[in-house]
């Protein structure tokens, strides 16, 4: 009977653990370090060089390579090896182990930190395209963050081996290791000791099932998350403390904005690993209310006003209008839209609206992640600034993404051929797969800022005319995204369809 792994983003993962039928398995003697059924002067040597950081060793290897069983694969073994080999000392002790060959792993590219950044970047906003195209749906609000899936999805990864690991590297259009160093350094393009007006914090967790009827889980793969993302490890029984627990956690780190992201918890399953991401930040230059003149007693109106939002489906609502003039104004072959900064310059509030006649879902299924690329890093400045009207709004959005990240290529995952072995102590148990992906986010948009949550910049300036009126109103169907200036990625990015009256 399968049993399952959850992976929670805040994204929440869910995988769905196997049961423990053993792989195809070969004997080997002790000592037999290259598992070719032999020992000898060979496997000597493969032990001196692994004592010296020159290869690596599967589990299999470290396992008939310890001759002394301390734990550790030192130069005494590869001693003990030679006296084998000479038949100066005997050692029948044999293993079974998997029999399936060993290969060295490929050797990873190095890239320099320009490379990681602009990279990461580009392979960012292709998948949050991707990302958001699987999500949104006709007359309905959408808003994920693709910063949280691809963390929750890259501690899954560490876990994958073979043509698992080939469709997420393919889905999150990076290998292993380029997103592993991207999303280390993605603190570091955020930082600025200056300011403490904003609040990004980003969080991850992995909670599994120490029930008797659970599999082992590897320390290497527990070790691997923990230096990777920096992740918090819970080992429990999956039960309803458990569950608590796990919501305490997601709310706690979400600031109260996602009081829980699982509404039962299966005693079956092997693992939830949970990204949780919060913003907080405060505009540049907030929008006021009403103004008021002290010496008058008198108050006036101030940068909010009532107006007419249409509706994807021809329906008006009377909503509350953010206006001000703005500085940068973007602009692509079928919308324009704007970028207001939040107070510390590491994010800016990005809106796009489609041109008239355009539906929103036909643009976003138009965009790429290059053309979503060229329109934030080629911003123009207008002389005479940006008019912009900005509605009010709150937007909660909760999805399960199998489906979407099956239809980016992410397929394997998903099926019993999965493999995650690396997730497990026994090889030689068939593998765990993904069972589910949750993802729940909230935004809230108003006069003094943003704040959103998760549970899963250079900028270049273009020329532009000083004759030409920029008016960007946001009164229909729009995009929208919270992006990271540094990188000019989206850290959320979503769609309004629909608003209510205020």
């Amino acid at each position: 009977m399968k049993k399952a792994i959850a992976v929670c983003l805040a994204a929440a993962m869910i995988f769905g653990t196997v049961s423990m039928i053993s792989a195809g398995a070969k004997t080997v003697k002790a000592g037999d370090a290259d598992l070719n059924g032999k020992v000898n002067v060979v496997d000597a040597t493969i032990i001196q060089m692994n004592v010296a950081g020159l290869n690596e060793f599967s589990d299999a290897q470290k396992t008939v390579a310890d001759l002394d069983k301390n734990g550790k694969i030192e130069i005494t073994d590869a001693t003990t090896v030679q006296k084998i080999s000479a038949e100066q000392e005997i050692n029948d002790e044999q293993f079974e182990i998997s029999d399936e060959p060993f290969t060295e792993p490929p050797t990873e590219p190095v890239y320099t930190d320009e490379e990681i950044e602009s990279k990461g970047s580009q392979a960012m906003n292709d998948f949050s395209v991707k990302l958001l195209k699987g999500s949104v749906a006709d007359d309905e609000n959408t808003l994920v963050s693709p910063l949280s899936v691809m963390y929750a999805l890259g501690m899954t990864e560490n876990g994958a081996n073979g043509n698992t690991l080939r469709e997420m590297e393919n889905t999150l259009g990076m290998p292993r290791s380029l997103l592993i160093s991207y999303l280390k350094s993605y603190p570091g393009y955020l930082s600025n000791p200056n300011q403490n007006s904003t609040m990004l914090n980003i969080a991850n967790s992995v909670w599994y099932n120490t029930s008797e009827n659970s599999a082992e889980i590897s320390s290497d793969y527990i070790g691997s998350v923990k230096d990777s993302y920096n992740a918090e490890v819970f080992p429990t029984m999956f039960n309803e403390p458990a569950l608590e627990n796990i919501n305490s956690w997601v709310s706690e780190k979400t600031d109260d904005m996602i009081p829980s992201i699982l509404s039962d918890i299966d005693p079956s399953a092997m693992m939830y690993l949970i990204n949780a991401i919060t913003f907080d930040a405060k505009w540049n230059i907030p929008y006021v209310s009403s103004y008021y003149n002290p010496r008058t007693g008198n108050s006036y109106p101030g940068d909010v006003r009532k107006g007419t939002f249409t509706n994807s489906d021809g329906t008006e609502s009377i909503v509350d209008f953010m206006e001000s003039i703005e500085d940068f104004y973007l602009k692509d072959d079928y919308a324009r839209g704007f970028v207001k900064y939040y107070d510390d310059g590491n994010y800016a509030f990005a809106a796009i609206l489609p041109d008239e006649g355009v539906k929103l879902n036909d643009y976003v299924n138009s965009l790429t992640g290059e053309r979503l690329t060229n329109i934030l890093n080629n911003m123009s400045v207008p002389e005479s600034g940006v008019d912009t009207k900005l509605p009010k709004f709150e937007v909660e959005y909760n999805d399960e993404l199998s489906d979407n990240l099956q239809a980016l290529g992410m397929k394997e995952a998903f099926t019993s051929n999965a493999d995650f072995k690396n997730m497990l102590a026994d090889k030689n148990a068939a593998s765990p797969f993904v069972s589910e992906v949750l993802h729940k986010t909230v935004i809230s948009v108003n006069e003094e800022g943003t704040r959103a949550a998760a549970v899963t910049a250079t900028i270049n300036i273009g020329s532009a005319s000083g004759d030409e009126d920029r008016k960007v109103y946001i009164n229909r169907p729009f995009l929208y995204m919270i992006i990271n200036t540094k990188t000019n990625t989206p850290i959320f990015i979503g769609t309004v369809e629909n608003l209510p009256n205020t």
